[in-house]
């Protein structure tokens, strides 16, 4: 049936203007009061912090690990939308600019259905009760089924209706570009209260005990009683109010466009603080709805933009201030400017620019934890939602996006045993790069073992091969797996020399190489007397003269040493002997020279008579020539211990 709705409106601000009123009602779904479940309006709650304090899968820990889950085209036709998706139920409801709501399965984009208005959609819907309700720049607010999309009722405005629905107490607030400000009955759409002409009212209210808050273009913020309508009080911006206020803790935040976010008392309108024009850029506007939570405001601009004008510079940052003084407590340089209003869940803030990429940061410091990766040009002037380890977004190209947590936990062993041992016990520490739903499993060979806390004990294990695995599930139920694999030896090494000085030697140098079967081993030296330690396959020692004994073992990676050292003993001696003979210059024809020897340490002697070839000679040694005249006799020795030669020692003989 068909229904017309009369209002008379309530005086708000100024003199009261005509509105129009008609609302046509269908049979569907009717509302309840507003509740904090999933992201069900504009930056999640009706006083608009943009804090989801139900939040719990995505945290400072595994915001990291985004990816894209799924993307949606929404039929765009290249004129952008500002709408901000809402997520009720397991269901995502966004504007676009083709004119249509979608309903899409937040799964995985699916459609659920899609209602086509007369224009663009650039308001932000508010699911409450199981009714879709948002506006149209057709100039109508719309009730949508949630569950099949069909019409329950719209209301036919003056003007463009672009503002995010806010849905609380049985009563839509939503404003037009008419300049005007409504509160429609959520069950029919007849009007219950509308304001004086506010200028145009590009953004929505914000809802705090029984107050609503509106910026409008007139530089002004508004306060009404919601339920009558009645002005509570009225304050000055220092430029056009295109920020969608919010409440918290008795304060108003709102930004403007002379580059300031302001604070004002919720009840009496008085001003607390402004912040000094920000940014780096001149001009700089602030038209961002301001997020709160945990004692700051964070709020982006947009820079080197006159407002009106359309001229654009890349510029922008995003803002934390301290929520009760107005003090920054950081600040983070955007690629571009931004109209995004920034979300915050669970100590982290999300954020844009309207160009390259979106981003996540650590809601405290301001350190960037994550971006998605490409040059992703996020042309939305509203936000984000976050819900269930999900951040969804609707896009410049057309598309809704939802990135989330598809990155497993890294298990890290900070403790394990050597590759290779000799050790039948193995011990184990480790930890997860990521918070967990629980604790850890673990198997040892492919066998489950209880691993109660991160680290465990293991003994018993025989030689081979094994594995030790632990697998743990992150807060957005993905699983990680870290596994090691060892092994334990107990065979020892064998070891050979393969090459070795003489066994006397007249060198101080001694050079060993060493061999092993197993390609792996290393090896352990001692000489002589010394201690046993570590040396290579292929060494030189410096040796004094004497005997020396070379000891080699090798061991293996797991620890195991030969049992029996490989041994080679020799000497050295690098002096050579010093030998000195006597005996006559002359002898009668018939008689026999006798010579007497004598060497610095014991050798065997050689002499060689008249030329010819040396032979042992005994000591002392006796020689007759037979014949008469000059003869000639020569001595060496050779060193019985390394056989180095001695001196040669030449003496001559006359046979008379």
């Amino acid at each position: 049936m068909t229904a017309t709705a009369v209002a008379t409106l309530v005086a708000g601000a100024g003199s009261v203007a005509a509105l129009p009123a008609s609302a046509a009602v269908r049979s569907g779904a009717q509302p309840t009061a507003t509740t904090s479940v999933d992201w069900p309006q504009f930056h999640d709650t009706i006083d608009r912090v943009g804090n989801n304090t139900q939040e719990s899968t995505l945290d400072t820990s595994n915001v990291g690990g985004l990816q894209l889950r799924w993307r949606a085209f929404l039929n765009s036709t290249g004129a952008y939308s500002g709408s901000s998706p809402v997520i009720v139920g397991g269901t995502a409801y966004v504007g676009s600019d083709d004119g249509a709501v979608y309903a899409l399965q937040a799964s995985d984009g699916s459609q659920v259905w899609r209602y086509q208005t007369g224009a663009k959609v650039d308001s932000s819907p508010a699911v409450v009760g199981g009714v879709v309700y948002f506006g149209s720049d057709d100039d109508k607010v719309y009730a949508l089924n949630a569950t099949n999309g069909s019409l329950i009722w719209s209301y036919t405005t003056g003007g463009a209706v672009n503002s995010p629905a806010l849905v609380a107490n049985g009563i839509v607030y939503i404003s037009s570009m008419d300049g005007h400000f409504y509160a429609l009955n959520a069950s029919n759409g007849s009007l219950v209260w509308g304001s004086g002409y506010l200028w145009q009212t590009w953004e929505g209210g914000a809802l705090a005990n029984g107050v609503v808050y509106v910026a409008s273009d007139e530089s002004m913020l508004w306060a009404f009683d919601a339920t009558t309508g009645a002005t509570r009080w009225t304050a000055t911006l220092g430029g056009m109010g295109r920020s969608n206020p919010t409440v918290s803790g008795g304060i108003v935040y709102a930004g403007a466009d002379d580059g300031r976010l302001y604070a004002f008392d919720a009840t009496t309108g008085a001003l607390k603080w402004k912040t000094p024009v920000l940014g780096t850029s001149t001009p700089c506007i602030v038209r961002s709805s301001p997020a709160v939570a945990n004692g700051l405001v964070y709020v982006t601009t947009s820079e080197g933009v006159t407002a009106g004008t359309g001229s654009q510079t890349p510029n922008g940052h995003l803002y934390a201030f301290n929520a009760t003084t107005g003090a920054q407590v950081w600040s983070h340089t955007l690629p571009d400017m931004s109209g995004f209003s920034p979300v915050v869940a669970n100590g982290v803030v999300y954020s844009s620019g309207y160009g390259h990429n979106a981003y996540a940061y650590n809601a405290t410091t301001g350190t960037q934890l994550w971006n998605a990766g490409f040059g992703l040009f996020l042309g939305n002037t509203g936000g984000g939602a976050l819900d269930n380890g999900n951040f969804y977004f609707l896009n410049v190209d057309g598309y809704l996006y939802d990135y989330a947590d598809l990155t497993p936990p890294t298990i890290t062993f900070d403790s394990k045993p050597p590759a290779s041992t000799n050790l039948s016990t193995a011990s184990f520490s480790w930890h997860a790069t990521e918070d967990l739903s629980g604790g850890f499993t673990c198997q040892l060979d492919a066998v489950p073992v209880a691993c109660p806390t991160p680290s465990i004990s293991l003994a018993g294990l025989l030689a081979g091969a094994h594995s030790f695995s632990v697998s743990a599930t992150d807060l957005s139920g993905n699983t990680g797996t870290g596994t090691y694999s060892w092994t334990v030896d107990t065979t020892p090494p064998d070891v050979s020399i393969i090459k070795h000085p003489n066994a006397a030697s007249t060198t101080s140098s001694a050079q060993f190489k060493l061999s092993s079967s197993d390609s792996t081993a290393s090896f352990l030296c001692q000489l002589d007397s010394q201690a046993q330690q570590p040396c290579s396959a292929w060494d030189t020692y410096t040796l004094a003269d004497g005997n020396h004994t070379f000891k080699a073992w090798a061991k293996d990676p797991a620890g195991n040493v030969s049992p029996v050292p490989t041994t080679f003993s020799w000497v050295i001696d690098t002096d050579a002997p010093v030998v000195t003979v006597t005996g006559p210059s002359s002898i009668k024809l018939g008689q026999a020279a006798v010579y007497t020897q004598t060497s610095s340490e014991p050798v065997t002697w050689y002499c060689s008579k008249d030329g010819a070839t040396y032979k042992l000679c005994p000591a002392p040694t006796s020689w007759k020539p037979t014949t008469t005249g000059a003869h000639t006799i020569k001595f060496y020795g050779i060193d019985q211990a390394v056989w180095i030669q001695s001196n040669i020692v030449t003496l001559t003989l006359t046979v008379n």
